[in-house]
């Protein structure tokens, strides 16, 4: 008992001296300090505490996640200490102080901002026919077609960036509304014309404008003028025929469907409804004080977005997430919604009219067949690969000759299995000298279908990973085309293989405009089977199976058929259009840093005033 107590006080001796001069004995290491204890103020200690964080663009939570804990990794980091994970790919869970939860969710609004995207509608056309040249003669008018559609949607955009510099003059701008996001804001050269305009330019100067309703209807006017001048009968009506080349075909013609093309909508009417307008009797109106109206809450929106993003790039310690995602949404809304008018409004003007017109050209050959085989609709955000795959199956009668040994083994199997059923012995069953079994199975055996079907498979497969350019109105697209192998996986036992085009792959890098049409890839192909022969039923496969090798007599009651060929030319008419975001105003923002950019109370004020001034009633 008395050593025990003085072993007890020779552990609180040591346990004094060890803390009076700074020693600690090796036999009891200290624990590390937890660093919410070492490294937050009181008031942070208080605020530990779970939050979640809703994705709405950059939906790739287990991405971010692995970025923002590489960055708490650093033991001099912001974030570190923060508990970071994910349950979805949309929604982020943090777990910690107050400060650290506030930092990481100004990075993660600085990643979670709206992409610029490609919309692509693509159309599937396959051409075929038996006669070489007719195929070639549609073709030389079917790439007329795509080249002349082509090119009229390229000048549309042109006349569309024409209208929107000279319609609008820097003089007709409101002046207001221009100095604050060119000079208060930073955004110098936002609304300069002296530049290759993408769409999100276009709009901006529509709405910058100082009475952007009385703009709006003349770049309407201005813009159906260009439409009827540019060929509109062209545009409407099927292929003239030229001296010397081939009259329509009278069958074909006669189930051709009459063109309906735009009766129930004027030219551009979904794009100018979105501005504010409508097309009354011959000429187009301000519906009421929309346009008027819709320009203004877009100015709001503009300055708005141009402010929180201008906090982010130079004082993003201050920022408040929600306000700029706030922002972001409100002007991006806008953007979509003007950007999928004018795209509908592309298809209805340019692309249907071409798809007719090339099913008007096939329709005057009647060897010469058209199908669209689909259309594919195709959305997708910068950097994010989009993989569509097709495929079609053809049939084909392959039929081989019948031999004389299948006949006696089928006819063998049938006889067997109709013995049972006949009600006396073979020998008093006979037909001549046959027993009756045995005839039952040759007839069965000579009746039996016999037709072999190949099957061909083929089809496309295309990956497509767009690039939008940093000003908006050009594209890289990075294209990976395969087709697939015709010949099917299961070969039919006795038929010959197919002599075929075994892989045609491309991978390729183009550049398209902010609104085109083009042919992504055409694939040319020809089918040859060998005809085998035909043969008149019942006795020709007999006569064949047993005197098939005989010289002439052998060909009794068969003939050869031709080799079956057809000519196929398989084409992907696309449509590409640069969706912009509100990252097309981002773009604009120098991240220099600069006077404008640090002076955040007064560009606070100047904006909230602007709005005070167009919407008295709605200040907060």
């Amino acid at each position: 008992m008395i050593q025990l107590r003085y072993c007890c006080w020779l552990l609180v001796l040591t346990s004094i001296f060890s803390m009076t001069y700074g020693q600690t004995p090796t036999s009891t290491p200290t624990p590390p300090a937890k660093p919410s204890n070492t490294s937050l103020g009181q008031e942070d200690r208080t605020l530990i505490a779970g939050q979640n964080v809703k994705l709405y663009y950059l939906r790739e939570a287990t991405k971010i996640v692995g970025l923002l804990n590489a960055i708490a990794s650093d033991s001099s980091s912001e974030l570190h200490g923060l508990t970071i994970g994910s349950a979805t790919e949309d929604e982020i869970i943090l777990y910690g102080a107050k400060m650290k939860r506030d930092q990481a969710r100004r990075i993660i609004s600085m990643l979670d901002l709206p992409l610029p995207g490609v919309n692509m509608q693509m159309w599937g056309i396959q051409i075929s026919s038996r006669k070489p040249d007719d195929m070639a003669e549609v073709m030389r008018r079917v790439r007329d077609e795509i080249d002349r559609t082509q090119q009229a949607v390229r000048d549309m955009y042109d006349e569309l960036q024409k209208l929107a510099r000279e319609e609008i003059e820097d003089k007709e701008l409101d002046s207001r509304f221009s100095n604050i996001l060119e000079y208060t804001l930073g955004y110098k050269f936002a609304l300069d014309a002296n530049r290759t305009l993408s769409l999100s330019d276009i709009l901006l100067r529509m709405l910058a404008a100082n009475q952007p309703g009385e703009k709006t209807k003349d770049i309407a006017k201005l813009l159906d003028r260009w439409y009827k001048d540019y060929k509109v009968d062209s545009l409407r009506g099927g292929p003239q025929i030229r001296a010397g080349e081939k009259q329509p075909c009278k069958a074909k013609r006669r189930e051709q469907r009459p063109v309906a093309f735009n009766q129930n909508r004027h030219p551009f009417e979904r794009f100018f409804e979105n501005r504010g307008l409508q097309y009354v009797g011959d000429a187009w109106e301000e519906n009421g004080r929309s346009a008027s109206e819709a320009a203004k809450r877009g100015k709001v929106a503009v300055l708005e977005f141009a402010l929180q993003y201008g906090q982010l790039v130079h004082n993003p310690a201050n920022l408040e997430p929600y306000y700029l995602q706030q922002s972001v949404e409100a002007l991006n809304s806008r953007l979509q919604a003007a950007t999928d008018a004018l795209n509908l409004d592309i298809q209805a003007l340019f692309v249907e009219p071409t798809l007719d017109r090339i099913r008007e050209i096939v329709s005057e050959f009647c060897d010469v067949e058209y199908a669209q085989v689909g259309k594919t609709t195709v959305a997708t955000l910068s950097g994010v690969q989009t993989e569509v795959t097709s495929y079609s199956v053809n049939a084909f009668d392959v039929t081989p000759p019948l031999q004389l040994s299948d006949l006696l083994n089928k006819a063998k199997t049938i006889s067997d299995s109709a013995a049972p059923f006949v009600p006396h012995a073979a020998t008093q069953n006979l037909v001549g000298a046959m027993p009756l079994a045995q005839v039952i199975g040759l007839i069965g055996a000579l009746g039996e279908e016999r037709a072999v079907w190949r099957e061909l498979k083929s089809g496309v497969s295309l990956k497509i990973t767009p690039n939008v350019l940093r000003n908006m109105t050009t594209a890289e697209l990075q294209v990976d085309l395969g087709t697939g192998d015709p010949q099917s996986a299961n070969r039919e036992q006795g038929v010959r293989p197919l002599t075929r085009v075994s892989q045609h792959d491309v991978k390729t890098k183009v550049y398209v405009n902010a609104l085109d049409f083009f042919d992504l890839s055409a694939f040319a192909s020809q089918s040859t089977l060998n005809g085998g022969r035909g043969y008149i039923p019942v006795i020709g496969p007999f006569w064949r199976g047993v005197f098939g090798e005989a010289p002439v007599i052998g060909t009794l009651f068969s003939w050869k058929k031709p080799p079956q060929t057809v000519y196929s030319q398989s084409l992907v008419l696309t449509t590409s259009f640069i969706t912009p975001t509100a990252m097309g105003v981002a773009v604009l923002y120098p991240t220099k840093i600069n006077a404008s950019g640090s002076d955040f109370p007064n560009q606070r004020r100047a904006v909230d005033d602007y709005r005070e001034s167009l919407f008295p009633s709605r200040r907060q």
